[in-house]
């Protein structure tokens, strides 16, 4: 999983449970969109394409 200025550019699917605990208290805390806590809870491999395009944020 990596952030850039508050913005998931990659998350690697793994066996790893932490992960999606993050991302529960991310969402429960609204630091977190749905569409990365999805991706993170079902474990979906995510890699933001390069563009001006505004990305999936995380609020810091």
């Amino acid at each position: 999983m990596r952030f850039q200025n508050g913005e998931l550019v990659k998350y690697q699917s793994n066996e790893l449970i932490y992960p999606q605990n993050f991302a529960r208290y991310g969402l429960s805390n609204g630091r977190l969109d749905q569409h990365i806590y999805d991706v993170i809870t079902e474990n979906k491999n995510f890699h933001k394409p390069r563009s001006n395009q505004s990305g999936t944020k995380f609020k810091i």
